[in-house]
């Protein structure tokens, strides 16, 4: 049996500091998703100048993940990141966050 790898990212587009926790739940047509990998990206912009995040509401489901490709390159590099595995349940929790050396120029 072939076992396949899912990594899904989460772009974390909120107003939060970065002591906040991102958490989920991965399921598939099947149900909970256990193993999966979850990478979330974290950008620090000034207020002043922050970007809003993607309106998925107006957008049709297959143009969703153009708009958040664009939306990272617009963004540029990110200064940080968190990385989870779902467990039993699909459940994961982003709450350690790793930053770049370069980034921390906000």
């Amino acid at each position: 049996m072939k076992k396949t790898m899912m990594v899904f990212l989460a772009f974390i587009l909120c107003g939060c500091g970065p002591e906040a926790k991102l958490t989920g739940r991965v399921i598939d047509e099947k149900g909970p998703v256990k193993g999966a990998a979850v990478l979330g990206l974290v950008w620090i912009e000034d207020g002043d100048k922050a970007k809003p995040a993607p309106d998925l509401k107006t957008l049709k489901p297959e143009d969703i993940n153009k708009a958040y490709e664009t939306d990272a390159k617009g963004r540029g590099l990110p200064l940080g990141y968190a990385r989870a595995f779902t467990g039993e349940d699909g459940q994961f929790k982003l709450d350690k966050l790793h930053f770049n050396k370069e980034g921390k120029k906000a």
